[in-house]
């Protein structure tokens, strides 16, 4: 087998969570009786959970610490991860078909290890999976190829012998950029960028249900 060893993303890539993603801010604002301005969502575009925390200060008067508010974000993050978050269709079946060729798997998230294995298990998903890494325990974000040696090399591959399957485009220039065999996974968040998801990846994952075995490329 060419590729043994699987790095999956998270978020859009095996949870349909992006949508979840782009409406904390406005449910965040409403659940403290504040109405969300029609624009917020281009206000926080590319903003850390940080920085829209000290916005929603400046902005909005909102009362306690910026590391409060994000913890009070994250608490209703948690509430969708444990119990609202949806995989994306036909990623089960997807996973069967990889395990049951030697593949082994892992996953490498920008979100909480511990929101990521809520949603996994609750989903069926976690079994396939031989641990999560998340950003802030590999001490690196996914503009840098650090997250995805710490989990290739935890599996026991390298960049050469492992597929890594993400829907951002940033994560993806990174993964391409370092030598890993990169799947492009679709997801409606990233339709803009899809063309150069496309030219940069070596095989773009429309979706599960369809999809080629990969792994035997």
């Amino acid at each position: 087998m060419k590729y043994p060893y699987a790095v999956f993303d998270l978020d859009g890539t095996l949870l349909d969570s992006m949508p979840a993603w782009q409406d904390l801010g406005s449910r965040y604002l409403r659940s403290k009786k504040i109405s969300p301005p029609e624009n917020l969502g281009q206000i926080l575009g590319g903003l850390t959970l940080e920085e829209a925390a000290a916005y929603f200060k400046q902005a909005f008067g909102v009362s306690g610490t910026v590391p409060e508010i994000v913890e009070e974000a994250y608490g209703l993050m948690r509430l969708e991860y444990e119990e609202e978050i949806p995989s994306k269709p036909g990623v089960r079946i997807f996973l069967e078909r990889m395990r049951e060729s030697g593949v082994k798997m892992c996953v490498a998230t920008a979100s909480n290890a511990s929101l990521a294995a809520s949603a996994l298990k609750r989903l069926g998903l976690y079994e396939y999976f031989a641990f999560i890494l998340d950003c802030e325990e590999s001490g690196s974000g996914k503009n840098s190829p650090a997250i995805y040696d710490q989990a290739a090399g935890r599996l026991g591959g390298s960049r050469e012998n492992t597929l890594v399957f993400e829907d951002a485009l940033h994560a993806i220039v990174t993964v391409r950029e370092a030598g890993y065999y990169v799947i492009g996974v679709s997801d409606p968040a990233q339709k803009e960028k899809e063309e150069a998801i496309r030219e940069l990846s070596h095989y773009y994952l429309v979706d599960y249900e369809t999809a080629e075995p990969v792994w035997e490329a």
